[in-house]
């Protein structure tokens, strides 16, 4: 039996400079239901806006998510609500032509999770790569911040300043002492007060908090998948990989007899890109990392 894999590439904007381009990819199946762990109850729930650039090279054209924070006693869960507003569509009862129209007004989402294991000092690193679920577990991090005497307005809540330098990169973080809570977006925590604002020096990566509301027992849940436990290092060369030839990382995976559909803008079939066959373009990856010395 020959394997269907149906694949709907929209490229958002191509830069044809040595044949690179942009692409983001979505797998569009069936998407079954998939049990899932109640890990703790969030009794408080952050809505970041999550502002990156996903091509240095284009310094103006920034991606943006809307990333959630959910905190309980002893864990949280940070994750793109766009992603799960796609994970929704995807695991709905109508066809692939629906799916794919439904989901083509998203642009680029975040796909990976993060949970913080206050308890045990772990935090968790979930993505998946293709039909891959991976999830990268290590001690939480000491970010070393350095608290300044400086002192901004968010949300109407007084925040001070504090810096740092972490795994290649340097932040600037705004907290707030009037929310006594151990913890912000991303991986980030460590204050003596919620982080309401993030920025590295480079302004390559942003997390301004647009809301937060208060709850009450709502479950945190995790997802219960046959995971494949490694390091983040590790992972990002998978990823690299992935993303430099998505067509050739899924042929490699489910074999050449996979069915690949490519469209465009206008959902037009795409064969080619400049020429060439899109199935043997190699992508440039100028999507960066955060986290760039492991």
């Amino acid at each position: 039996m020959k394997t269907k894999v149906f694949l709907l590439v929209s490229l958002f904007y191509l830069s044809i400079s040595a044949l690179n381009a942009q692409v983001s990819v979505n797998i569009v199946g069936g998407g079954s239901k998939v049990d899932k762990e109640i890990i703790d109850k969030a009794f408080l729930e952050c809505q970041y806006n999550y502002s990156f650039l996903s091509d240095i090279s284009k310094p103006k054209e920034r991606t943006e998510d809307r990333m959630i924070l959910q905190i309980g006693k002893n864990r949280s869960k940070y994750f793109s609500y766009t992603n799960l507003l796609i994970d929704s569509i995807m695991r709905s009862n109508i066809s692939t032509e629906e799916k794919l129209l439904k989901i083509k007004k998203f642009k680029t989402t975040v796909t990976s999770t993060i949970y913080k294991n206050f308890k045990k000092n772990k935090v968790s690193f979930v993505d998946k790569i293709f039909m891959t679920d991976y999830k990268c577990t290590e001690e939480i991090p000491d970010f070393k911040w350095n608290i300044k005497g400086e002192y901004s307005k968010i949300l109407g809540y007084e925040c001070q300043k504090a810096t740092c330098k972490f795994r290649g990169r340097e932040y600037t973080a705004w907290f707030t002492k009037n929310l006594p809570i151990n913890n912000g977006p991303w991986k980030f925590h460590g204050l003596p007060g919620l982080i309401m604002k993030v920025v590295d020096s480079e302004n390559h990566f942003q997390f301004t908090i647009v809301g937060i509301r208060k709850l009450k027992d709502t479950p945190i849940s995790f997802p219960k998948k046959q995971y494949l436990n490694t390091s983040i290092k590790k992972f990002q060369k998978v990823k690299t990989k992935f993303n430099e030839n998505p067509i050739a990382f899924i042929k490699g995976v489910v074999g050449s007899s996979a069915k690949i559909k490519i469209t465009g803008k206008d959902g037009s079939s795409l064969k080619k890109i400049n020429g060439k066959n899109v199935e043997k373009i190699k992508f440039e990856n100028k999507n960066q990392y955060i986290e760039r010395e492991l």
